[in-house]
């Protein structure tokens, strides 16, 4: 294993045979890595979901401000009307094809669709800038607010230029954004100190529908490791009834209606608002075979002869 952590280094090992695998396969590279007759692309869907969580419990949240800059009297993030603009107002098609190269696919709840416990009732949601003026209208916010958004620039495929379009998406929607990016390490720890008002992060599954679920959306209690993740601290009792019934469910089928139920909870309150699924790309010589994970890992035991 030779860590090569430049993305163009190891595309260009790919491709001159210094290799004989790559992970990691950058979106820009993808189309000629594909076009080799020499190389073979081996892909999957991540278990890993990009998400914006809000500061929906507080009063007063630390990045939000009026849209001259001064104070807030209310938490607009309090209101799932304001919660759902906010998830209306994202062009998550125009970000998968403009800036991820196609490398990831759009977000309707938590985990994809053909993992256990995802809710068939939940799409990629739409993008529709009208009806998220008309949420902030009703929910008394006709003239906007504004917002720091933070996000890393170092963690995930253009994290940094995804933040920054979202940014962009929300001004038109009258959401002034401010687009705060920093290193993944310091990012997650201001985060759990609750630092931020919204935050674009994301969180990588193990295949099962509890991870997210549990980790990013139940009410936060460290005693009994609930929410660890839950930056944003919502807080719906329905939901976190759903999800402790849902872990002491031994029944399989049982179990996953019982996760996909709760994800629909999330979605209705849009507790946390999930953007998209990145995909996992590998590349190989012509003449091995991979068999992708949606874990992201790397082993050598998925590795074969075609």
């Amino acid at each position: 294993i030779r860590p090569i952590a430049n993305d163009g280094a190891r595309v260009a090992a790919m491709l001159s045979g210094d290799v004989d695998m790559i992970e990691g396969v950058p979106g820009v590279d993808r189309a000629r890595l594909a076009a080799a007759a020499n190389l073979a692309l081996h892909e999957c869907d991540a278990f890993r979901i990009i998400y914006l969580q809000m500061d929906s419990a507080r009063d007063v949240s630390p990045g939000l401000r009026d849209v001259n800059g001064g104070p807030l009297d209310r938490n607009p993030f309090k209101d799932a009307r304001v919660r759902h603009a906010m998830s209306l107002a994202i062009n998550r098609p125009g970000l998968v094809e403009r800036l991820l190269s196609g490398q990831a696919k759009p977000a309707g709840q938590y985990v994809p669709s053909d993992v256990g416990g995802a809710s068939a009732n939940l799409p990629p949601l739409p993008f529709d800038p009208d009806r998220a003026r008309a949420l902030l209208k009703e929910a008394g916010w006709a003239d906007g607010f504004s917002v720091s958004l933070a996000g890393s620039n170092d963690r995930y495929p253009n994290d940094a230029q995804v933040t920054q379009a979202i940014g962009q998406m929300y001004a038109r929607v009258g959401i002034k954004t401010e687009v705060n990016t920093m290193p993944a390490g310091q990012l997650f720890s201001r985060g759990s100190k609750l630092e931020f008002s919204a935050i674009l992060s994301g969180w990588v599954g193990n295949g099962e529908a509890s991870s997210p679920l549990v980790a990013l959306m139940a009410t936060y209690d460290a005693k009994v490791g609930m929410g660890p993740s839950n930056r944003g601290r919502w807080s719906n009792p329905e939901y976190d009834a759903a999800i402790g019934s849902a872990l002491r469910t031994l029944d399989r089928a049982k179990r996953n209606a019982l996760y996909a139920r709760s994800a629909e909870i999330a979605v209705a309150e849009m507790g946390m608002i999930p953007v998209y699924f990145t995909i996992n790309t590998w590349a190989t010589r012509a003449d091995l075979v991979y068999a992708a994970r949606g874990d992201e890992a790397s082993l050598a035991t998925g590795l074969r002869p075609k």
